[in-house]
């Protein structure tokens, strides 16, 4: 079962493509990957409990750490930074 079959199945997401034409679109477009780091995991520990969601979370983590733009479709990611722009 490859990802997308787990993820369809799973009520998530469903990606169209099997992850190795996913990894190599995201390669060739030259976004650059950011690693989770342990500043990242102690930053989600000072965020505010606007939002539950323990992946979301760790994004904007990151993005206010790192500094980066984090773009969404979640709104109620605003809360935590004007570093979140919601689409």
């Amino acid at each position: 079962m490859g990802l997308a079959d787990y993820t369809a199945r799973h009520g998530g997401l469903i990606i169209g493509a099997v992850i190795e034409d996913l990894v190599a679109g995201i390669e060739g477009s030259g976004f650059a990957e950011l690693p989770v780091s342990a500043r990242h995991a102690v930053r989600v520990a000072t965020l505010p409990q606007h939002h539950r969601d323990p992946f979301d979370r760790i994004l904007v983590a990151q993005a206010i750490h790192e500094p980066l733009h984090l773009l969404t479709v979640d709104a109620a990611l605003k809360r935590y930074s004007e570093l979140v722009i919601a689409l």
